[in-house]
């Protein structure tokens, strides 16, 4: 998979203002019998990553099977009844 076909997955949201903002990608949107809703996700601080650089993050993540580093904190689904969707505000401690 190439960059660009991964990119066309994504969905990006920003959380907060300023030096709170936050950056979150959520990857492989489906609705499915079990479940809807995306199959990954990854998030920063814009202090520690810009959204090219997470995005970038995202990829090696996923396709490459490289660990994310410390900052970025990601979530997955393993099975399709455990897909999620977008929250309206965003908790990093709902994340793994």
């Amino acid at each position: 998979m190439t960059k660009k076909e991964f990119k066309e997955l994504t969905d990006v949201h920003v959380y907060g203002r300023g030096s709170n903002k936050i950056n979150a990608i959520y990857i492989e949107w489906a609705d499915t019998i079990e479940g809807r809703g995306f199959k990954y996700a990854v998030a920063s601080s814009v202090e520690n990553c810009t959204r090219a650089e997470l995005l970038n993050i995202a990829y090696d993540w996923i396709v490459n099977q490289k660990y994310a580093p410390y900052y970025v904190y990601t979530r997955f689904a393993q099975y399709d009844k455990q897909r999620f969707k977008v929250p309206l505000s965003f908790n990093y401690n709902n994340w793994n």
